[in-house]
């Protein structure tokens, strides 16, 4: 049966009734009796004394007992999970890129404040000029008055920045100094007041004069990251810089709370009854996810690149961009190889553990004809292909032509419709071994 620990009242009629009737005890003379219902008896006071100390150690007992097991403790979980090398996730600092805008040649410092209209404060981590960067167009499309410019790479830009378009055979595509909306990190839209014919043709360019600063809160914590819409301000002024500050499209993330206790626990006691030892490949993949915050997916390949070695590469899904920084892959090099934690790498020369990113394999999705072209059909396909990708991309996976098309042909939308469409892909996607798929921009016809 379990055991109750008893009140402190319960304590105090205890001592008081026992010791009354061990004195009473074999007492023949009456006034010699000690009688515990007067007020202010002496004895009583004498035997209730002790009550509290008594009552004290019973719920140090308990919490000893409490505490004794990963189960129950919350004091010493952490130290119990320690002895076994699994750690409570900490709160992390976020982190991105800023862009600045302002004079050619201005320079932004290193550890430059900045604040978020929440409050929230961030600092440049790096140093670099303003110039007046140019890049090469793969396309122009319009659709009314809404321009989409297609870059061949990613452009680095953000919501706001002022770009100049050059080189269209169209000359109304040709503008300077236009705010533009970010769509993908290899496109965005502006607003012109022509109908120029579309798509754009000619050798094109676009420019705008900014630079891409690393900047990282200064406070840890889920509430520093931001969206590649937000902005920042500048606390102290720069001459030749604005003072508004824009993210770049994959925004600053990485920040984490402290892991929720009892999510500790959880991880802890499961991680405690998998039959994989930390010396393992899959140990060490499980060892990762489970105790590096923002880490959704992890590899270990071992004897690579030769024999000795160990490659181990990792993505964060929850980030805007999936792809971890050289920052991120040198922090999970430091703790794997930490010798206390007791990893598969952790008695291997640092030089042979290399911790990197995947390369990402970017895939454009373009209809070149969809029968029902609405917003309703256009949001179910991309909510299609989205799952798709979820679901069939893993690290050297290739992307099946068919297995697309199929999924893409099961889209039924709200209004019980679906589509027939045709793609401009007429292959499978080869991923080679360090790669893996990530889908980027969704054309549809104009």
């Amino acid at each position: 049966m379990p055991y109750t620990t008893p009140t402190l009242p319960q304590i105090r009629e205890s001592l008081v009734s026992s010791g009354i009737r061990y004195v009473n005890m074999g007492q023949t003379d009456s006034t010699k009796l000690i009688d515990g219902s007067i007020a202010n008896n002496g004895f009583v006071a004498l035997a209730e004394a002790p009550a509290g100390a008594l009552f004290d150690q019973w719920k140090y007992f308990e919490y000893l007992k409490r505490e004794m097991l990963p189960t129950t403790s919350i004091d010493s979980l952490e130290d119990q999970a320690g002895v076994d090398g699994y750690y409570r996730k900490q709160s992390s600092k976020s982190k991105g890129y800023a862009i600045f805008t302002g004079l050619a040649n201005t320079n932004i410092p290193l550890n430059a404040l900045l604040q978020s209209s929440d409050g929230y404060q961030f600092q440049t981590t790096e140093t670099n000029d303003i110039t007046l960067s140019s890049s090469s167009v793969l396309s122009i499309t319009r659709s009314g008055f809404v321009v989409t410019v297609t870059t061949t790479s990613n452009h680095n830009l953000a919501n706001g920045v002022l770009v100049s378009i050059s080189g269209a055979n169209q000359v109304d595509y040709n503008v300077i100094s236009k705010p533009i909306q970010i769509l993908s990190a290899n496109s965005f839209k502006f607003t012109i007041s022509e109908t120029p014919t579309t798509p754009a043709t000619g050798t094109i360019l676009f420019s705008a004069t900014y630079v891409k600063i690393g900047i990282e809160s200064v406070s840890t914590g889920v509430a520093n990251n931001l969206g590649y819409a937000s902005t920042l301000s500048m606390l102290q002024s720069i001459a030749g810089v604005q003072s508004v500050v824009y993210i770049d499209y994959y925004g600053v993330q990485g920040g984490s709370d402290l892991e929720d206790l009892e999510i500790f626990r959880a991880r802890y006691l499961e991680s405690k009854k998998s039959n994989l030892p930390r010396v393992s490949a899959g140990g060490l993949k499980n060892y990762i996810l489970n105790n590096v915050s923002g880490i959704t997916r992890a590899w270990v390949l071992q004897n690579n690149p030769s024999v000795g070695y160990f490659t181990v590469l990792f993505v964060r899904d929850g980030d805007t961009n999936p792809i971890p920084t050289t920052l991120q892959a040198n922090d999970l090099k430091a703790f794997i190889t930490n010798q206390d934690n007791g990893c598969l790498v952790a008695n291997s020369n640092p030089f042979q553990v290399y911790v990197e990113p995947p390369e990402a394999v970017y895939v454009d999705i373009t209809f070149t004809t969809l029968s029902i072209n609405d917003t309703i059909m256009r949001d179910a396909i991309t909510q299609n292909i989205d799952f798709f990708f979820s679901k069939n991309t893993d690290l050297g996976q290739d992307i099946i032509l068919g297995e697309l098309i199929n999924t893409i042909k099961g889209t039924v939308d709200s209004k019980n419709r679906t589509p027939n469409f045709t793609l401009s892909l007429s292959t499978d996607i080869v991923i080679s071994t360090k790669q893996i798929a990530f889908r980027r921009n969704i054309i549809f016809p104009s």
